[in-house]
């Protein structure tokens, strides 16, 4: 009997570890490798802002530059990033992997940032609009304004489909 209760609370433990470990932070010691955050607004802010913001380590969306003309409802002016997996994507002209982001910072005419929206490629999330999960935040804190299967963005970025959902030469 008390060896069976030594057991349990062992694998309690090492699970609690296990968990806690996991929760901690999304960066792991083996080099600092980034935990993807699924289909979770908050996770996809602080996996685009931490240890590093996006704008300080992403690319630029090929392509485009800084303060290239945007559509409503994504502001008169915007700024386009992708991840190491989207870039490898564009330029291998596949179909965009999964894992792959694009962060479009929009701006309004006189330049101020008014808002950022982002689509992640998330496996098996949502098949009918090409798995991506979308989300709307609020700069500069990242206030979740919208996320999920975001109809208006699934409605619109259908016209492009054929083109992975999206709004430009990929």
């Amino acid at each position: 009997m008390k060896k069976t209760l030594v057991t349990i609370l062992v694998m309690a433990l090492v699970l609690g570890f296990a968990f806690t470990a996991n929760a901690i932070h999304d960066l792991l010691p083996d080099g600092l490798k980034v935990i993807e955050p699924g289909a979770d607004a908050e996770k996809l802010w602080n996996y685009i802002t931490k240890p590093k913001s996006y704008s300080s380590s992403w690319n630029l969306l090929p392509g485009t530059d800084q303060f290239y003309s945007g559509n409503q409802p994504h502001g008169s002016l915007l700024i386009t990033y992708v991840n190491d997996a989207a870039l490898a994507s564009i330029k291998s002209m596949q179909k965009m992997g999964y894992g792959s982001c694009i962060v479009n910072e929009e701006y309004t005419a006189d330049r101020q940032l008014a808002g950022i929206t982002v689509m992640y490629k998330v496996k098996d999330y949502n098949p009918e609009g090409g798995d991506w999960f979308w989300a709307k935040y609020s700069p500069p804190d990242g206030y979740v304004l919208a996320s999920g299967k975001v109809e208006t963005c699934i409605t619109c970025h259908d016209a492009q489909k054929d083109n992975n959902y999206l709004f430009s030469k990929k």
